[in-house]
């Protein structure tokens, strides 16, 4: 694992402030709005991050170039809260200071949804995001602990937030909601993957880190090119 995990949450609200202007003033309209639909095969190739190439307009790239660097930090920070979790105890003030981090990035992501789809839609996400952060935590102190009714408990919270999100993701940008749904397992099962190897202490831990980020940047890719397509005046090259 990484001698030292990034903390990057407030360059990365920077950037993302910079795209959100560059894209246009805050949008109003509903989750629900009108859009182009991706193909279910785009979604399920979100493993590798794509070329830049393939988010076309200006305004879009910039949204997928702050997408995926808050996205990546997500996973980064997550490992930080297990890591200081495990080293300094869930209850210690390291531990707070790490969520708090946390939280920061998920502030940033959140206001990314409010300025395209309105306030209620990323009260809906600041809500959804941060309870699957607690589920994660859930897991986290399960493996830590060998309790597999922690653990299981923890994966069937994900499971709930994996259909819920998915559907919110689907209702905003119009990509399909099972594809979605896939992608979001994927973000599970990696994230997961890394927070197994970082409690048990193995050398493979950076390396499942580094899938579990590079799976969230494939997902910033598709994710900024269905909320370009869903709202193309904000978009137009």
């Amino acid at each position: 694992m990484r001698n030292k995990l990034l903390v990057r949450g407030s360059v990365g609200a920077v950037a993302l402030a910079l795209a959100v202007t560059a894209c246009g003033s805050s949008g109003a309209g509903s989750p629900g709005g009108g859009g182009h639909s991706a193909s279910p095969s785009a979604m399920h190739s979100m493993q590798a991050s794509p070329a830049p190439g393939a988010v076309t307009s200006t305004a879009a790239a910039q949204l997928y170039a702050s997408l995926d660097q808050l996205l990546r930090e997500h996973v980064d920070l997550t490992a930080n809260v297990v890591q200081t979790a495990i080293t300094k105890g869930p209850s210690s003030g390291a531990t707070k200071h790490a969520l708090a981090t946390l939280d920061q990035n998920t502030q940033g992501l959140g206001a990314a949804i409010g300025s395209f789809y309105g306030s209620a839609a990323q009260a809906q996400f600041l809500k959804l995001w941060r309870a699957h952060i607690g589920y994660f935590v859930n897991y986290t102190l399960g493996v830590a602990t060998h309790n597999k009714a922690k653990v299981a408990t923890a994966n069937k919270d994900l499971a709930g937030y994996t259909a819920q999100f998915s559907q919110f993701i689907a209702g905003a940008t119009k990509l399909p909601a099972t594809a979605v749904a896939a992608d979001l397992k994927g973000h599970v099962s990696t994230l997961e993957a890394a927070i197994n190897a970082i409690v048990a202490g193995k050398s493979s831990a950076s390396a499942a880190l580094l899938m579990a980020e590079n799976h969230m940047a494939g997902t910033g890719a598709v994710l900024a090119q269905g909320i370009a397509a869903s709202m193309p005046s904000k978009f137009s090259s």
